[in-house]
């Protein structure tokens, strides 16, 4: 079945500014922390084979892909990082989360408060909050749950709530822009939307679903190792984590004449897009045609854009790469065959960063995960290290001659945008472009 035509937004007068970034991963417990042990080369390899032999497969993935701070959740995980990763972005923003539309995008939601419920003791002990939780769960669905407690704790009901498997986060993402620049907005509408995404998924239920299906690395100490861009990656690992971004609808800049010394929004959100190819309900169709027409879409918007002085060259990429043996290499060939067939082509070969190799894989939640760490390496002019590179064989660079994988941190340019993709389960797939603005 070809793929459905891509949607975006059309190119528009404003621009939409990231002011706020929250994050909490297995990692650190805030954006700058986190990306401070990406840059020293932690990734989550080491807690897996800390772990004894004999652990069984669900205490090897909690021990490995959990945050500390959800230990101690007293209704679910995924309510408690969603509003550390919220609350995080506000305080970056220097805005108040009250009245803040709110899009969420989350592919489990409040899944472990429905499984506690269900009768499996191993997430969380009996507490004070059970039977009021217990009440909630058996009026509401896992989403329902995570946006009922969220209205409670933040003040805010949710806009939008996308669930589109793996790619959730960039699909809230893409309908948050859209609105922003809906010419039909009222006057006094806020400039603001605040994006969200949580995944705290690490249930026995879906542990062992996903071993069935084939995407999970070998659940013992010694293989249960992210290895993304591998040329045998062996399967993802489940982690837990949350992000969160500010958007902000900026001023008309074409028409409105500014002063000078006026400083320009240095990160903004400048594309996003979304496609299907709806060819199975796991396994991505051959070649990737989806993936392809997004980052064809994306491509010439980009070199529209730069050819306008609107935006700095493209400098990085991050691919969805989930370390799955059927995408990964299908993934670096698409992304490759796209950038040959650009005119002009990119003068050298663009870094590409895999998070997952470091952070493992936060389903919904991974690509707005991913699109925190490109803003703070435009911030920082930094590429973390992929370690793992360096201890498993790599796809043959001249089969993605177009395509940086060094494994070492590299330097890349301030002044630059990075492209991001995401695709999911039953054929979801998007992509969103951001930038940093230097003088």
């Amino acid at each position: 079945m070809p793929p459905s035509p891509a949607i975006s937004a059309q190119p528009q007068t404003p621009r939409i500014a990231i002011t706020g970034l929250g994050l909490i991963t297995p990692l650190g417990d805030a954006a700058w922390p986190t990306f401070r042990a990406l840059l020293a080369g932690k990734t989550l390899a080491p807690r897996a084979a800390a772990c004894p032999p004999e652990a069984d497969p669900f205490t090897l993935a909690q021990a490995t892909g959990s945050v500390a701070a959800t230990a101690f959740a007293t209704i679910d995980p995924a309510i408690d990082l969603a509003e550390h990763a919220a609350r995080e972005a506000a305080q970056h923003a220097n805005l108040s989360l009250a009245h803040l539309p709110l899009y969420l995008g989350t592919s489990k939601g409040a899944l472990q408060t429905l499984s506690t419920h269900l009768g499996d003791a191993r997430f969380n002990p009996p507490s004070k909050h059970a039977q009021y939780s217990k009440q909630i769960t058996n009026r509401f669905p896992p989403h329902a749950t995570l946006e009922h407690h969220l209205q409670h704790r933040l003040g805010i009901t949710p806009t939008h709530h996308a669930v589109a498997a793996c790619a959730s986060s960039l699909v809230a993402l893409h309908q948050a822009r859209l609105d922003l620049l809906d010419p039909r907005r009222p006057d006094d509408a806020p400039p603001h939307a605040l994006v969200l995404t949580v995944d705290a998924a690490l249930s026995p239920a879906l542990l062992h679903s996903y071993r069935r299906l084939g995407v999970l690395a070998p659940l013992t100490p010694d293989q249960y190792h992210p290895r993304p861009l591998t040329a045998s990656p062996p399967g993802f690992v489940l982690a837990q984590a949350a992000a969160a971004v500010i958007l902000t609808r900026l001023p008309n800049h074409d028409d409105t004449p500014q002063p000078p010394g006026t400083l320009t929004p240095t990160l903004t959100l400048d594309h996003t897009a979304l496609a299907s190819d709806t060819h199975h309900l796991i396994h991505p169709a051959p070649k990737l045609p989806a993936l392809r027409q997004l980052t064809r879409n994306l491509l010439q918007h980009h070199q529209a854009e730069h050819a306008a002085g609107r935006c700095p060259p493209l400098t990085a990429l991050h691919p969805h790469a989930p370390g799955t043996p059927y995408h990964d290499a299908a993934e670096l060939t698409a992304l490759n065959d796209t950038l040959q067939a650009q005119s002009p082509p990119n003068p050298k070969p663009l870094p590409v960063y895999a998070a997952k190799g470091a952070l493992g894989h936060n389903l919904g939640a991974s690509p707005l995960v991913a699109l925190v760490l490109a803003a703070l390496m435009l911030k920082t002019g930094k590429r973390p290290p992929m370690p793992w590179l360096n201890t498993h064989a790599t796809p043959p660079p001249e089969t993605h001659p177009h395509l940086d994988l060094t494994p070492a941190a590299i330097d890349t340019p301030r002044h630059g945008s990075h492209a991001l993709f995401a695709a999911g389960f039953a054929g979801h797939n998007a992509a969103a472009r951001i930038s940093h603005h230097l003088p």
